[in-house]
């Protein structure tokens, strides 16, 4: 080891040297997220991929379940579609009773408020065009679980087409359990076509 102006350099021999390497080299790929130490409390820490699914064949609905438990989560959804409309709704743990509330706006429109609803629109409109979602979720079991979602479709092809935004605010009124599973579902009258996905990120 050369030791130039306060530098510490390792030279080829280094490499080579037992104490420096010892067994054999780690072979690419071999290091998986579950082997990771995060550090601090562990897994749950940073940011992380826990559950995702992307459509094989064209649908209605996109399930992501068996999520491990997490304070915060963040939702990311990405359709495309068939050719006919698609637009997203949401509905945590396979709920479909009457237990959400919302509230959303489109391109700066007044508010639309709704009440008592058995999903949660999480859309960037409803429309034969791709459509991109992002949700942030406030998930300890003892609230209701509110989120914050945005979304954009590009409307009509080309530059001189503004594309369109919707946002929303809304909340599934359980005070018991944390989400661990998320269903995302069409509302227009086409199909989610292959390719479509919903991701959840967790944090604690």
């Amino acid at each position: 080891i050369i030791v130039n102006a306060g530098v510490t350099q390792i030279t080829d021999a280094d490499i080579t040297d037992t104490r420096v390497l010892v067994g054999a080299p780690i072979a690419d790929g071999s290091v998986t997220a579950p082997k990771i130490d995060f550090g601090g409390a562990g897994s749950g820490v940073w940011w992380e991929e826990i559950g995702r699914t992307t459509l094989t064949v064209a649908g209605d609905t996109i399930t992501v379940s068996g999520l491990p438990a997490r304070n915060y989560l963040t939702i990311i959804f990405r359709a495309e579609d068939t050719g006919g409309t698609i637009g997203g709704s949401i509905r945590f743990n396979n709920d479909s009773g009457t237990n959400y509330a919302e509230r959303y706006s489109v391109s700066n429109a007044a508010d639309t408020t709704t009440t008592s609803q058995t999903s949660a629109l999480f859309r960037g409109g409803t429309g034969a065009y791709p459509q991109h979602v992002v949700g942030t979720v406030r998930n300890l079991a003892a609230e209701e679980k509110v989120q914050y979602w945005w979304g954009v479709n590009p409307n009509t092809d080309g530059a001189g087409n503004i594309p369109n935004r919707v946002e929303g605010v809304m909340k599934w009124a359980n005070k018991v359990n944390q989400i661990n599973r998320v269903d995302v579902i069409n509302n227009g009258a086409g199909d989610f076509a292959i390719g479509s996905e919903v991701i959840v990120l967790g944090h604690d």
